[in-house]
């Protein structure tokens, strides 16, 4: 008896080994693409992380800004005011706290409240601290009063009961993206000297 099994040809062996080449080549490419999209993802994740909670400390601390003269102070670039911090590194208690960029970075300094109101010894206590990374643009605005213009200084004015602004606005680009402006709203925390 002659066996009549007989194996593959040479062609279908080449058209398998193509259907499983071609095969293996997308689930690799699909993976790969995969890791990408998890990476960004990621990495976008962060940077809000890292913006929610610096935007959490500043309205916090702005928030429990204290309302007397001299204590706070606010241009385009910086801000300075002065509130209780429960604990941030070393400092705690009331505490000077400055909001600076350096090197694309926004920074957070602290230094002790004196009773003599002398300059602040920033750094002394705590160490400067990041708050955001890849910063390529930020700018503070306050508004003196409800519903009035946006300026680029805060100065209180003679009159005025209250040292501190109305509402503060800090707009920020992080890595060529703009993000919402944060404003804090100062209003129920304005109590009279």
């Amino acid at each position: 008896m002659i066996s009549q099994s007989r194996g593959m040809t040479l062609v279908e062996v080449m058209v398998a080994t193509t259907l499983f080449s071609m095969i293996m080549l997308a689930t690799v490419t699909a993976l790969r693409t995969f890791a990408m999209t998890y990476d960004r993802v990621r990495q976008e994740a962060n940077k809000t992380s890292q913006i929610r909670e610096g935007d959490r400390f500043i309205r916090q601390a702005l928030q429990d800004a204290v309302n007397a003269d001299g204590l706070f102070e606010g241009s385009s670039s910086t801000l300075h005011w002065v509130a209780p911090v429960d604990r941030a590194g070393a400092a705690a208690g009331l505490q000077h706290i400055q909001l600076l960029v350096r090197d694309e970075q926004l920074l957070v300094s602290f230094a002790p409240l004196r009773a003599s109101l002398e300059a602040p010894d920033w750094g002394q206590v705590a160490p400067d601290f990041p708050l955001l990374k890849d910063l390529e643009n930020l700018a503070f605005s306050y508004q003196a009063e409800p519903l009035g213009e946006w300026s680029s200084r805060f100065e209180p004015t003679d009159e005025s009961t209250n040292s501190l602004p109305w509402a503060v606005k800090l707009e920020l680009v992080l890595a060529g993206k703009g993000w919402p402006p944060i404003v804090v709203c100062l209003e129920q925390f304005r109590l009279s000297k």
